[in-house]
């Protein structure tokens, strides 16, 4: 519940937690509060990462209840990142997280009102995500929501998740894997705060570079289109969303290669609602 305690945004540098805690957090409660009355309504966070994002829905919004599921538990860290990033001592008893096995069904161990996903369709097999829609579906109640955000997408300038260390707009287009990692091994580039604390942190540089490019790897290159798809496949309608954009020149030799849409569609948010009608 909400104590009504007043959450001040820290100034300075922000790293990968602050991000979440504030940006991810204050995005899914914006969406889910066009539905929902927050105090009352239970989220479950797929996907949950290292559980910034559900504490701050927690903590910041009085979201009444959050649960945090992923088949990385880097969520058991969260304590240590948040005692020294917002100066709490103990996590909220209305806060969990569980480790899950991938492709576990989750529709006979949970029943939230609210699902939401941040960056993390994106490096899921297609394959499965049929699946993973269903189990949406089945998880929710009647008028059940999910939000999914994704950013960047695969075919946006930066798309290959390697900005910290190229920065040439759509280098993953024009580059085959080997051009495009000795570019990754021989970049320069001096890495943004915000990434520092984040999963790949205390490594060398070499080892963080190897650490993005096994996520480059894992993308699935689905469109806004695809992912959406997926889901309107299964029985959600689309009632709310955003789609960013490119203001860069998009390039007349990938324009020949792959639709304006993808190439200029940075990244988007999506609300499906459940509705048995």
């Amino acid at each position: 519940m909400n104590t009504g305690f007043v959450w001040m945004r820290p100034t300075g540098p922000t790293t990968w937690f602050l991000d979440h805690f504030w940006g991810a957090a204050d995005t899914a409660a914006e969406w889910i509060s066009r539905f929902r009355d927050l105090n009352h309504t239970t989220v479950l966070d797929f996907g949950c990462g290292d559980g910034a994002t559900a504490l701050g829905l927690v903590l910041r919004h009085g979201i009444e209840e959050a649960v945090g599921v992923d088949i990385n538990p880097s969520f058991t860290h969260l304590l240590t990142k948040a005692s020294h990033e917002i100066s709490i001592n103990a996590l909220p008893e209305n806060l969990a997280f569980f480790h899950i096995t991938p492709g576990e069904c989750l529709a006979s161990r949970f029943c939230p009102d609210v699902i939401i996903s941040w960056s993390v369709f994106e490096h899921v097999d297609p394959a499965v995500l049929p699946a993973i829609a269903k189990d949406f579906w089945g998880m929710l109640p009647e008028a059940g929501l999910v939000f999914l955000q994704v950013h960047p997408l695969y075919y946006s300038p930066f798309g290959s998740h390697l900005l910290q260390y190229i920065t040439d707009p759509w280098a993953h287009l024009f580059l085959d894997d080997e051009e495009l990692w000795q570019k990754l091994v021989s970049s320069t580039q001096v890495v943004e705060a915000v990434f520092q604390d984040s999963a790949y942190d205390a490594v060398t540089i070499l080892e963080r570079k190897r650490f993005l490019w096994r996520e480059y790897l894992s993308l699935n290159r689905l469109t806004k289109e695809a992912l959406l798809q997926f889901f309107l496949d299964v029985g959600f309608r689309l009632v709310g969303g955003r789609r960013m954009t490119t203001d860069l020149p998009i390039p007349q030799q990938l324009l020949r290669q792959y639709p304006r849409s993808a190439l200029e569609t940075l990244g988007v948010e999506i609300l499906l609602q459940k509705s048995e009608s």
